[in-house]
């Protein structure tokens, strides 16, 4: 997941939505020899949202280091009010804390808070959708963030780009959709991954000797007549605006035509798997039980 603390190992993170005062969010210091089983309440970290019903953890990752001028890794946590339409995501900013403890996550001293609600009338659900770190996409040495919020914009889907900075601010960057409006049902943004590797000779799947990653998007249900859709996108210095995706996206695709729409569950960034010395990744079509490798 991580390393919050500085200590040169990874730290785990477990989300758990429907604990006690509105969710939590329990985090394990790496270590050398694990034991064979470790009680919640005795986690080398605990931290609570305190209000009922916000399923504070249902979605948590790695931010990298996305906060501040320090070298600790961040933690994205999202949740949202039950039933609401809107989500909040919090940034626990990655800190060596002594001893273990208890942390409220409204406390301004470890959290950043934002709220994003999408178009007006829409279903954003923010902090229930796709919350990650995604890398550096603008190239300039700190880690950005992203946040997919598939059921905006009537199913449209968008996904909300945040560029890191020293300053420990963050700086909103563009939203992206599926077409300049939005196609309704496609669920754009369900899944989210970056590619990058500095120790390949093409380090991203669209740039030679790049700076920055690519940031990769999945439109889960693009239209009932096409195939689900993975969009690219290269990445670059930091601009602002509204952002659809370029007009030759990858679709998937099977000889056989399944019941429903095919629908892209997984995006993920799997290293160079031909030794070519290019990144690749990979996305999974759970309606076909199809791996694609894209390369």
């Amino acid at each position: 997941m991580g390393d919050f603390d500085g200590d040169g190992l990874n730290d785990v993170a477990i989300g758990a939505p429907n604990a006690l005062n509105g969710g939590a969010v329990v985090v394990l210091r790496g270590r050398r020899v694990w034991p064979t089983t470790i009680a919640p309440n005795a986690a080398d970290l605990i931290i609570r949202n305190n209000t009922t019903s916000t399923l504070f953890g249902i979605r948590i990752a790695g931010a990298g280091r996305l906060l501040g001028g320090d070298t600790l890794e961040d933690l994205a946590i999202g949740g949202g009010l039950s039933g609401s339409t809107t989500g909040i995501v919090r940034i626990f900013a990655g800190r060596a804390l002594p001893t273990a403890r208890t942390l409220d996550a409204t406390d301004s001293n470890f959290f950043r808070a934002g709220v994003a609600a999408g178009a007006t009338g829409s279903t954003a659900a923010t902090g229930q959708s796709i919350v990650g770190g995604v890398g550096d996409l603008n190239g300039d040495g700190r880690s950005d963030f992203a946040i997919g919020t598939a059921g905006s914009v009537g199913g449209a889907g968008e996904v909300y780009l945040f560029f890191g900075g020293a300053d420990g601010n963050l700086t909103e960057g563009p939203t992206l959709r599926s077409t300049p409006q939005g196609g309704v049902g496609d669920i754009f943004g369900r899944s989210i991954a970056s590619v990058y590797d500095p120790a390949q000779l093409h380090p991203s799947l669209l740039q030679i000797r790049a700076p920055s990653a690519d940031l990769l998007v999945s439109s889960t249900a693009y239209r009932t007549s096409n195939p689900a859709r993975l969009y690219i996108y290269r990445g670059r210095r930091t601009r602002r605006g509204r952002v659809s995706p370029p007009t030759r996206p990858i679709a998937s695709s099977s000889p056989r035509r399944p019941r429903r729409p095919p629908s892209i569950t997984n995006t993920q960034w799997v290293g160079d798997t031909d030794g070519d010395g290019a990144v690749d990744a990979s996305f999974v079509q759970f309606a076909t039980g199809t791996l694609f490798i894209v390369r």
